[in-house]
C-alpha cells in the first residue's frame, strides 16, 4: 500500500476549517426570523460542501481521484454565491474562497489523485 501524501492531511485540515467557518457564518446570519432562512441555508450549503471536501482527503476515500477538485469547486461556487447574495460577510467569503482554491490545487495534485485511485475500494 502506498504512503498517504502529506498534502492530503493539509487538504483535510483546510476542508474542516472551511466547514467550521461555514457553520459559524450560518450562526451569524441567523436573526430569529423566517427571512434569515435563505442566508442560513446558503451558509450551511457552504459548510456541507467544505465538510464533503474534507471527507475526500480521508485515508480510504470512497470516490474517484478527480472528484475532489469538483467538490472543492462547488464549495468555491457556493461561497461566491453567498458573497454575491450578501448571505455571508465579505471577509468570511473571501477566506472561504481562498481555502477552496487551496483545496482545488491540492485535489488536482497527481500524487493525491494517484493515491486516492490506488486505495479506493470498489465492491
Amino acid at each position: 500500500m502506498a504512503k498517504m501524501p502529506g498534502k492530503m492531511k493539509i487538504g483535510m485540515g483546510l476542508g474542516l476549517l472551511g466547514g467550521i467557518i461555514g457553520i459559524a457564518t450560518s450562526a451569524i446570519a441567523w436573526e430569529s426570523t423566517v427571512d434569515s432562512m435563505t442566508s442560513v441555508g446558503l451558509n450551511l450549503l457552504v459548510a456541507v460542501m467544505f465538510f464533503a471536501s474534507a471527507g475526500f482527503f480521508q485515508k480510504d476515500a470512497p470516490v474517484a481521484g478527480a472528484t475532489g477538485a469538483v467538490l472543492a469547486g462547488i464549495a468555491a461556487a457556493s461561497a461566491v454565491a453567498c458573497l454575491i447574495v450578501g448571505a455571508m460577510g465579505s471577509v468570511f467569503a473571501v477566506i472561504e474562497i481562498v481555502i477552496a482554491v487551496g483545496l482545488i490545487l491540492i485535489a488536482s495534485c497527481p500524487a493525491v489523485k494517484g493515491y486516492i485511485d490506488g486505495v479506493r475500494f470498489i465492491e
